[in-house]
């Protein structure tokens, strides 16, 4: 009996001297709840860590957004201790506000993106987080899968922190509208109020393009780069419905941060400024003026396929002997296919005499060459042409030659020329 006790005693001492199942981690303990409501207060700066996590339960901790400009760093760590077998665990960090509304997300995990510490799988999680309301409450909601789909209970531990970084991006953001139709950005890369020494304090600058459903990005340099032109016919202005739509433009100031739990994990985030511009909507029968003639711009597009109407003279008094109706027309930048030629545009032009038809004109709308009592020449480039107004060239010269693309075109457009031009027109082969 005596020797059972003594052999007793002995177990229970190994026992109290070799704890079972602790992980103890640095910084302060913090108790995770299941409501937004419940969620835990978080000091700025201070780690803390919450041990034995639940699987697939949201755990809900806050802080408060202070009255200075800048950015929140959030840090996350979650550690599987899985011994022999490793598994795929998974943690979803949501950042969300008084109302539970999700500002932004990141998941983790699940095969890839582990560091591996004495056997100790990691999460690494950093998410800053800019354009928060001020003085205001937002909410972290941390959720970790295992990773183990059986019943064996595998444990897990979340550490976290969280650190606000003073920061002003880059400043004296403007614009200006070129003659040629570009936009030019200037701005000082003066990036101030930066005490965070585990940032760069920039790495590059951004554009942001959005049309209120789409956003479009385009890196434009390093730290060293103020100034920034965007051509009319750049690619993602077009994609986004430029010049039809208004496109907002911002600029951004582009930073790697560092975790604040672990100094090798970075993430690159953009600071925008809070100055905003909108680039002018072109509206459909927009009046302009182009290599000496007035337009209207029947359809608004930037990828070349917008149409124009050509309405006259830019010079009323310059009327020229031979006048050439372009194929096509550069309005600001954008190139417009010119498809029609409007009522009136050129009556009683008298000096004209040679007349030269575009080849992607549809359209000669009533009276347009009406009384050019000089003109003998008329050259149809085109071959789409499929409407031809009343008077259309009433009173031009008698035996008036029309040159036409080929035969076929002859015979059609004797037809719709017909009772539209001077009799004796003879109508001829370019």
């Amino acid at each position: 009996m005596k020797k059972r006790l003594v052999t007793m005693l002995a177990c229970m001492m190994l026992a109290a001297a070799v704890p079972m199942g602790v992980h103890a981690e640095s910084g302060d303990p913090i108790k995770g709840y299941t409501t937004q409501e419940q969620a835990q207060n978080m000091d700025y700066n201070t780690s803390y860590y919450e041990e034995f996590v639940e699987d697939n339960r949201p755990y809900y901790y806050k802080f408060k957004t202070g009255n200075n400009e800048g950015v929140y760093l959030l840090s996350f760590e979650t550690k599987v201790y899985s011994g022999e077998t490793k598994t795929n665990a998974q943690t979803t960090a949501e950042l969300k506000d008084n109302y539970g509304n999700v500002v932004k997300k990141v998941v983790a995990g699940n095969g890839s993106g582990y560091r591996d510490v004495g056997g100790t799988r990691i999460i690494d999680i950093v998410m800053p987080a800019n354009e928060l309301h001020k003085n205001e409450f937002y909410y972290i909601c941390l959720t970790t899968y295992d990773g183990d789909s059986s019943n064996r209970r595998i444990d897990v531990n979340n550490l976290m922190n969280v650190k606000f970084v003073p920061f002003i991006p880059a400043g004296d953001f403007k614009m200006t509208n070129n003659a040629n139709g570009s936009m030019s950005f200037t701005w000082n890369n003066v990036q101030k109020a930066n005490t965070y020494s585990s940032l760069c304090s920039y790495d590059g600058f951004q554009l942001e393009l959005n049309n209120g459903k789409e956003t479009r990005v385009r890196q434009i340099g390093n730290g060293g780069v103020t100034s920034y032109t965007l051509k009319p016919d750049d690619a993602d202005l077009i994609a986004l419905g430029y010049p039809a739509n208004k496109i907002r433009v911002r600029l951004g100031s582009i930073q790697n941060y560092r975790s604040a739990l672990e100094s090798t994990v970075k993430v690159t985030n953009c600071v925008y400024s809070p100055t905003v511009y909108y680039t002018t909507v072109v509206p459909k029968n927009a009046q302009a003026k182009s290599e000496g003639f007035t337009y209207k711009i029947t359809n608004v597009r930037g990828d070349g396929t917008g149409t124009a109407t050509v309405t006259g003279l830019a010079d009323k008094n310059a009327c020229p002997k031979t006048l050439k109706i372009p194929d096509k027309v550069a309005i600001n930048g954008i190139s417009y296919l010119v498809t029609e030629i409007d009522k009136n545009a050129f009556k009683g032009a008298n000096k004209l005499t040679t007349l030269y038809v575009g080849k992607n004109i549809t359209r000669i709308r009533k009276a347009a060459f009406c009384n050019c009592k000089k003109l003998k020449t008329i050259r149809f480039n085109t071959t789409v042409l499929n409407t031809v107004g009343k008077d259309a060239f009433k009173n031009v010269r008698a035996k008036c030659a029309v040159y036409c693309p080929d035969s076929q075109h002859k015979t059609a457009y004797k037809k719709l020329l017909k009772k539209k031009i001077t009799k004796g027109a003879k109508y001829k082969l370019s």
